[in-house]
């Protein structure tokens, strides 16, 4: 059986969480990529990749995985979590990539990470609901949407300093800095988790996703072992979005232009 300590975890949360959490860092192994998902339901078995394994016991995959116990379940590819958790469940959810960049070796190279969330999160009476993202295994630098009528206070990372952490629909992006290196191989990881005790649910299942990561111009990528881009990589001067007085512009620019063939034809 399954034991949810009582002691406080980390920034006010739970044992709950911290259980949630161990699930999560004794997942990685040494691979240069991975994906990883889980789901445990009460004080049961836990389900990975569609087999049911005994608590902590997950193994990993290079591909895409989709595991669903019970009402509650877990997605993750590289660059996509989702997780759902009900009941008395936890759920979740974390990939590994493994990627290198071009400079001189042992040069310090930041990166900006954007993590698009989207989670409606409601506990039950009496309970507590937790919806947590860590980047990068820093758990004391986590992302974190906890609510609780229990009486042992809330935290939500969304919401204005001072302002109230309510039950309903989160959503936004979560902006973070990873100092990387060019020249060597870097790792990058998500993990997400959603736990319930007590009744109510957290869903995240649409979705946690990165939004892109923000390279330095002049410094280049590659993934070790993976095709394409799903960390959508890209560099600072490509994610320059235009100021609105020259979207007015351009905009009325092709108004004249349009107006002038219209008038030609018409002559």
């Amino acid at each position: 059986m399954q034991t949810y300590y009582t002691t406080r975890f980390g920034r006010g949360m739970t044992g709950l969480a911290a259980a949630v959490v161990g699930v999560i860092v004794m997942a990685g192994p040494a691979q240069a990529g991975y994906v990883h998902a889980n789901v445990n339901v009460g004080n049961g078995l836990t389900n990975c990749g569609g087999v049911d394994e005994p608590f902590l016991s997950c193994p990993v995959y290079n591909g895409p995985v989709m595991v669903e116990l019970g009402s509650s379940k877990a997605y993750t590819d590289f660059g996509v979590n989702k997780v759902l958790a009900q009941g008395s469940d936890s759920a979740s959810s974390q990939w590994k990539v493994g990627y290198t960049l071009s400079g001189t070796v042992g040069t310090p190279v930041s990166l900006t990470v954007e993590i698009a969330y989207d989670v409606n999160i409601s506990p039950a009476n009496n309970s507590e609901t937790l919806f947590r993202m860590a980047l990068n295994n820093d758990f004391f630098g986590t992302f974190d949407i906890s609510i609780n009528t229990d009486g042992l206070g809330n935290i939500c990372d969304d919401q204005p300093v001072g302002a109230p952490c309510l039950s309903g629909q989160h959503s936004g992006i979560w902006t973070r800095t990873v100092s990387a290196t060019a020249g060597q191989y870097n790792n990058l990881f998500l993990s997400v988790s959603a736990s319930v005790f007590n009744g109510g649910w957290v869903d995240a299942y649409n979705t946690v996703t990165i939004n892109r990561i923000i390279v330095p111009d002049g410094v280049t990528w590659a993934y070790d072992g993976i095709s394409g881009n799903p960390l959508n990589f890209q560099y600072a001067s490509d994610s320059t979005v235009p100021e609105p007085a020259a979207v007015q512009l351009l905009g009325a620019g092709l108004a004249l232009a349009a107006i002038g063939r219209w008038w030609r034809k018409g002559v």
